[in-house]
């Protein structure tokens, strides 16, 4: 079963090798996730199986708003469901802080990333035409019930 917590320091270089195992280090460094401990407008969860940390999703919040920055699950453990409660933690958790709407991008091409987004209830709004290395991203957005 996967416990899901806050980023903590003993965490950050486990976040730091499944980026770099999943090609998301470019977008991730130790020092992002050191003031994401102590400010306000980041958060980090990470979630564990047995004492090892398997996956992580990072958002920036912006008032009443938050942004998915990176989402990740280590390869050994993919396709069990894990991205799928981390974001449905997330979820949870922003929502609690009143944030109202989440946004977030996602390769066009990548199925699996997309149909978990869908499936938490996100809509594309926008495509920016070949953002990565000439294939589509989508813009997209979950807004809370109201």
């Amino acid at each position: 079963m996967m416990i899901v917590n806050q980023l903590s320091k003993e965490t950050i270089d486990d976040v730091l090798r499944i980026a770099k195992e999943r090609n998301l280090s470019h977008s991730l460094d130790k020092q992002v996730l050191i003031d994401a401990l102590d400010e306000k407008n980041h958060l980090v969860l990470v979630g564990s199986i047995q004492g090892i940390t398997i996956g992580y999703v990072l958002a920036t919040l912006e008032l009443d708003e938050a942004e998915i920055d990176s989402v990740a699950v280590s390869i050994k453990y993919e396709g069990n469901g894990y991205g799928r409660l981390l974001m449905e933690e997330m979820i949870k958790v922003l929502e609690e802080m009143n944030v109202n709407r989440i946004l977030l991008e996602v390769n066009a091409k990548n199925e699996r990333a997309k149909n978990l987004y869908i499936n938490r209830g996100f809509k594309t709004y926008r495509i920016r035409k070949g953002y990565y290395n000439g294939i589509d991203a989508l813009c997209m957005e979950w807004r809370k019930q109201k």
